[in-house]
């Protein structure tokens, strides 16, 4: 069961990870900081890098083990 959960963490998911959270990071917070949504913006920029990290931990423990 641990093995097929980690499966699921391939190459076409951390590509897919890497884009939205540079979306996250680069596109949507430049538009909420031209709404003047600091807050917001400050939690897409976090969350994007957040998803990143994180979806390269997973990749790196799936190639591990």
């Amino acid at each position: 069961m641990y093995m097929k959960i980690l499966d699921l963490f391939d190459i076409y998911f951390l590509i897919m990870m890497y884009i939205e959270g540079f979306v996250m990071i680069f596109v949507d917070h430049k538009k909420y900081t031209r709404e003047e949504k600091h807050n917001v913006a400050n939690k897409a920029k976090k969350l994007g890098i957040i998803m990143i990290v994180l979806s390269t931990i997973l990749f790196v423990a799936r190639q591990i083990a």
